[in-house]
């Protein structure tokens, strides 16, 4: 019902399970169909199925790739750092690179940190 409703994520699935057959006829025509629908709603992964539907191989290895790529991009998102909450980000070599600018104009490495704090605490409110 999802499908025909226009959920392109429904589509893509249904769309998997007629390639393979698993619950319904095995039918590539109507897989290449609801690949379509999906994929002009956005759905990347029903363009890699509609790449590759007359290929030889068969579908489970299709399947398994989309598999695999899905759980790839798991690893990738689970790996990448968290981001801060507050403040600027600012990669290593940016703020090494920073830190020497500030050191060459005359500057202790760290001393803006208590200008900061000195002129807020200086406004007497």
């Amino acid at each position: 019902m999802a499908a025909e409703q226009g959920s392109p994520y429904a589509q893509y699935l249904l769309g998997k399970l007629c390639l393979s057959g698993d619950g319904v006829p095995q039918d590539k025509d109507a897989a290449y169909d609801w690949f379509q629908k999906a994929q002009a709603q956005g759905h990347d992964y029903a363009g890699f199925f509609m790449d590759r539907i007359e290929r030889p191989e068969l579908p489970n290895v299709l399947l398994s790739a989309t598999r695999l790529l899905y759980h790839m991009g798991k690893i990738f998102q689970s790996s990448a750092p968290a981001p801060q909450s507050s403040g600027i980000q600012i990669d290593r070599k940016r703020l090494a690179k920073l830190r020497r600018m500030r050191i060459a104009a005359g500057h202790k490495a760290d001393d803006h940190e208590q200008e900061q704090t000195s002129s807020t605490m200086s406004m007497g409110w």
